[in-house]
């Protein structure tokens, strides 16, 4: 979390999330996801997943956020989802 705050005090440019090593998401991180959108998106900045395991795809999915979360995000071996 400390880390997720540190990037968001950032003054520029697209923040990327590598999601490789999460295997579980819950309600309160598919918050924080999209809490980190709308920061972002308030200083005309863009957040992008990336490396996007099967999980939590299907856990964006159930919730509908990916549209939502308006970012480009990958599965773990790469290729566009």
């Amino acid at each position: 979390r400390n880390q997720l705050l540190d990037a968001l005090a950032a003054d520029s440019g697209t923040l990327t999330l590598d999601l490789a090593e999460v295997q579980v998401i819950d309600s309160a991180g598919l918050q924080l996801l999209l809490a980190t959108q709308r920061s972002l998106a308030a200083g005309e900045r863009a957040l992008r997943l990336q490396h996007v395991p099967a999980p939590v795809r299907e856990a964006l999915d159930l919730f509908q956020l990916r549209p939502l979360l308006d970012s480009v995000a990958e599965t773990a071996e790469g290729a566009a989802a």
